[in-house]
């Protein structure tokens, strides 16, 4: 029986990777023996999302994958905490796709991190 689900993206540095999460608001993850190999970030609830070298990556599906393969897509509480959040994505290097509106009737926002990643934000309260 499935017991639990999470995601693996690559990256192509690891460093600024973590950097990058850490700065828009995830908790990272990281055991001692993950150390220089990969890490995880999580939300307040739900499960990690695990962020490896995308050569390690690329072991794990067996071809050469691209960084936008997935659209992971998180929620908020608050208008105002997906405005916030959008804002400390453009600062910590990610690039807003498509800024914080109302759009299919849920307010929120897509943007790409700093490796490619795609992420849809919306308010569900």
């Amino acid at each position: 029986m499935l017991t639990n689900i999470w995601f693996n993206l690559g990256c192509d540095d690891l460093d600024k990777s973590m950097k990058f999460y850490k700065d828009i608001g995830f908790t990272i993850i990281q055991q001692p023996e993950q150390e220089g190999e990969m890490f995880g970030f999580k939300a307040q609830t739900g499960s990690p999302v695990m962020v490896v070298p995308r050569e390690r990556f690329n072991q794990y599906v067996g071809k050469e994958a691209s960084g936008n393969d997935v659209l992971i897509s998180l929620s908020v509480k608050t208008e105002e905490e997906a405005d916030e959040l959008a804002k400390k994505v453009e600062a910590a290097g990610g690039i807003i796709k498509d800024a914080p509106k109302v759009r299919n009737n849920f307010y929120g926002f897509s943007f790409q991190d700093i490796d490619g990643h795609y992420f849809n934000i919306i308010v569900m309260a």
